[in-house]
């Protein structure tokens, strides 16, 4: 809702990225977080698929959260279309 809200503020319209809908958010936990590669891995395959195809952001995840915390390894849904 919040996304939504910043992207129909008065002039943002005009950008070309808002044009063409390639505005992209990222999770606060993802960029102010130990866990930032991870969204960096989740931008840089949104951006650049056919460069970053081989980039898993959430088997990285997993590894992350399996080798380097004692937090349960749960689902977790890190990007969407």
């Amino acid at each position: 809702a919040t996304f939504n809200r910043l992207q129909s503020r008065t002039g943002l319209e005009q950008i070309e990225p808002v044009k063409q809908k390639r505005v992209y958010g990222v999770y606060h936990h993802f960029y102010n977080h130990p866990y930032n590669i991870i969204g960096m891995e989740i931008l840089a395959k949104d951006l650049y698929p056919e460069v970053f195809r081989d980039l898993d952001p959430t088997a990285d995840y997993h590894h992350i959260v399996t080798h380097f915390t004692g937090l349960p390894d749960a689902p977790v849904i890190l990007s969407t279309p």
